[in-house]
Formats: structure tokens, C-alpha cells, sequence
């Protein structure tokens, strides 16, 4: 038996965290070999969710409190033998964690990377990216397995050369059957939320936080015509900002705030356009989940290219005025395609979780064997 100690699950229920659950059942499907146990930040939403699943896991202070964490982690990697620490994070700041696990617990340390900034602003973002720069040295050391969402994502964190040339891209895998447009899906969601066959569906699906960028298509909605309506599937900390935002500048009968949805598949199939004006992101499942479901998708052009999969992916400046977006979508060839043939696109070009779990399984036996 393989066992895996995990660390990664966020606060809020998002994609990372999808992932990192998908994987865990599917390399429990694909070989009973493997056994895994969780580490939950204090205030995590996922503790209900491993009650649920009947998980073992174990509640550690935040990093902030480096001496309870320390000696929680510690405690755990101790008293329990563990094959792999399974890391999954997007910055360095957090060095303790996998020294401790090396040192005291004799653990292989799986770095897997998910994307390519620190999310947070101000002091706090100034701060922990010194921190990151400063342990960059000490993590390389420590990291036996080097994986990540995308090229752009290792080449961003991986800066030591021969960490680099080790690490292995493992795409973030979706169940793309799930993600088959649906007709009878589209006009039940349209007719739930009240629009027309005559109106257009602009849709973003993610955390509401400050680097999704919200606040940009939000103020682009003010250049279309009535016919266009916005929805933003999630929750976060942002949602009353945002909520503000729509109505201080008259945007209600056009925008949207949907909540935390666990209907996304029949969402996409009710939009017309898929929008992700992010800041920075690794290798977003909303985006591989619209192309699946055959969605024209609207990306900020800083984001990787590697995210157009299926040639359904637009790039656009978010540094410029919203207006360039909405010009953009009002050239869209909206309708034009065959939306039920990008599922199987986005499985055949790697993306599905299935290709994902048998090259993460692989990895970490034939690791064991060094």
C-alpha cells in the first residue's frame, strides 16, 4: 500500500480542489493500492466534505502560527508512516511542511504545481513574495517529484535548471462526459433564470476574489446591448463588493450573481460565451470545462496559450478599457458551431481525468522503486 499524505485542499471548494479529490478517486479506481490521508487548513469548507467521504484527515493551524504548525505536522508525519507528502501549492512560502516531512518523516515530497502567482494584494502580497524568492533555494532541495498544470506553471516555479528538465506536466483532467453540451440542459437553466432565446449568456465560473479579475467584465457589460446578460457562478469574499458594484452603476437587469453552484455542466451548456479576465491563473479547469462544452471563451491575455485547446479561446488585453471585450464578443461567431463535438476534443487532446490520474499513479510507483 502507497500512502499519501495530501496537502492543498483550499478554505473554499474550487477547482484545485476538485482536482486534488478526482485524482484521489480515480487512482483509488484505477489500482486499490493507494491510500490517502488529508491535511485541512483551520476554516476549510472541505472538512464537512471529508466527514462525508468517510476520509482520515487532520485539521493544522494556519502557517502564520509557526510553532503550533510546526509541531502539528510534526506530530502527524511521526506517528503515522507516510510514502509521499503531496504538495500542492503555487508558491515556495510554505518551506516547513516538506522539510519536516523529509527530515522527520522520511517522506518522497511531490511538488505539484497549480499556478503562477501568490493570490493576494498589498503588504501582504509584498511580504510573502519575498518569502517565496527567499525559500525558493531550500524548496528545490527538498522536492523529489516535480509536477505541474501546464509548461508556463513549471517554468515559473521550477527555476533551478535540473528540477526543471525532471518535472512532468500533468493537465488538469476534467470528467469530460460530463461536459457534453445538452439542448434539454440549456433550455432548462435559460428558462430558470429567465432568459430569452433572444438574449445572449455571458457566464464566469470561479472563486469571487480579487485576482478573477470580476470587477473588469462587470464594467464591460455597461458597452453591450440589453440583450447581453452577465452570470458569475461562485462565492467568496468579494461578493458583496461585487454585488455593490452592480448596483451602484444600474447593472442588475444585466448581471448576475448566481452563488455557489453545484450545477456548472448545465450552466455552460445554458451560456453563449465563456469570460475568465483573470490577473493570472495556471491551468483553469473553468476554462477546458466551457471548451468541452463547445463555449466560445474569452481569456486575459495574460494567461498561458496553452489554454486554447479546441481553437475556441480568444485572448484580450485587460489592461486597456472593458470596451475591447465587448467588441470582441460582438464579433463572435455565436451559434456557429457544433457544440457537442468539443467534449471529446478536450479528452483527446489530454485533458481528461482519467489521462491525469493514470500519469500521476505511474509516477509515484515507479518513484517508490528509487
Amino acid at each position: 500500500m502507497i500512502k499519501v499524505l495530501v496537502d492543498g485542499l483550499p478554505r473554499t471548494v474550487g477547482g484545485i480542489g476538485s482536482l486534488i479529490m478526482n485524482i484521489v478517486d480515480k487512482s483509488r479506481e484505477i489500482d486499490g493500492g493507494f491510500e490517502f490521508e488529508f491535511l485541512v487548513p483551520s476554516g476549510s469548507r472541505y472538512f464537512e466534505i471529508l466527514e462525508n467521504r468517510k476520509e482520515k484527515y487532520y485539521a493544522v493551524p494556519p502557517v502564520s502560527k509557526t510553532s503550533e504548525y510546526k509541531e502539528a505536522i510534526t506530530k502527524i508525519v511521526t506517528d503515522t508512516h507516510y510514502d509521499y507528502l503531496w504538495f500542492n501549492n503555487s508558491s515556495k512560502v510554505n518551506v516547513y511542511l516538506p522539510r519536516i516531512a523529509k527530515k522527520a518523516g522520511n517522506c518522497k515530497i511531490i511538488a505539484h504545481i497549480h499556478g503562477m502567482s501568490i493570490e493576494t494584494s498589498g503588504k501582504r502580497k509584498i511580504i510573502l513574495t519575498a518569502l517565496d524568492r527567499l525559500h525558493g533555494p531550500a524548496m528545490y532541495k527538498l522536492i523529489d517529484i516535480p509536477l505541474a498544470c501546464s509548461h508556463a506553471a513549471a517554468d515559473h516555479y521550477f527555476k533551478n535548471k535540473k528540477l526543471l528538465e525532471r518535472s512532468t506536466v500533468i493537465f488538469n483532467g476534467i470528467e469530460t462526459d460530463k461536459f457534453v453540451f445538452s439542448e434539454a440542459d440549456r433550455k432548462k437553466v435559460r428558462d430558470g433564470l429567465e432568459i430569452s432565446d433572444g438574449e445572449v449568456l455571458l457566464g464566469a465560473v470561479g472563486r469571487l476574489t480579487a485576482i478573477k479579475n470580476y470587477p473588469f467584465i462587470i464594467n464591460m457589460m455597461k458597452d453591450l446591448p440589453d440583450n447581453y446578460i452577465l452570470i458569475i457562478a461562485g462565492i467568496g469574499e468579494d461578493d458583496k463588493a461585487l454585488q455593490q458594484m452592480i448596483d451602484e452603476n444600474g447593472l442588475g437587469g444585466k448581471c448576475r450573481l448566481l452563488g455557489l453552484r453545484t450545477d456548472i455542466p448545465q450552466l455552460l451548456s445554458a451560456m453563449d460565451v465563456f469570460l475568465l479576465p483573470s490577473f493570472s491563473e495556471g491551468m483553469p479547469f473553468s476554462v477546458i470545462e466551457a471548451q468541452a462544452s463547445g463555449l466560445q471563451c474569452i481569456i486575459s491575455d495574460t494567461l498561458s496559450s496553452e489554454l486554447d485547446i479546441t481553437g475556441l479561446v480568444t485572448k484580450a488585453s485587460i489592461s486597456g478599457e472593458p470596451s475591447v471585450w465587448a467588441h470582441k464578443i460582438l464579433q463572435l461567431p455565436i451559434g456557429k458551431n457544433n457544440r457537442l463535438e468539443y467534449s471529446s476534443k478536450v479528452r483527446e487532446a489530454g485533458y481528461d481525468i482519467d489521462v491525469a490520474c493514470r500519469q500521476f499513479t505511474e509516477i509515484l510507483k515507479k518513484n517508490m522503486d528509487r
